[in-house]
């Protein structure tokens, strides 16, 4: 499954918090740069502070710099 459709279960699973972090562990999993983006766009502007939760600890788990930077961003804020 590429990126896009998960992207669309994510949206389509709105209100459905099971489903949502299921795609964010996928998304976490993956090794696209496009993943990470989606991780990082869920951390920064969805609408579910639960969702925005859900992504910070997935990205705390990547061993990649942007996801190191957007948490210091977050934290020095």
């Amino acid at each position: 499954m590429d990126i896009e459709q998960l992207a669309s279960i994510y949206t389509a699973a709105r209100g459905n918090d099971e489903v949502q972090n299921q795609v964010l562990m996928v998304y976490s999993r993956r090794p696209e740069p496009a993943a990470l983006d989606k991780l990082i766009a869920v951390a920064t502007a969805d609408s579910s502070i639960e969702m925005r939760k859900q992504a910070l600890f997935w990205l705390a788990k990547k061993d990649d710099p942007r996801a190191k930077q957007l948490i210091r961003d977050l934290i020095s804020k």
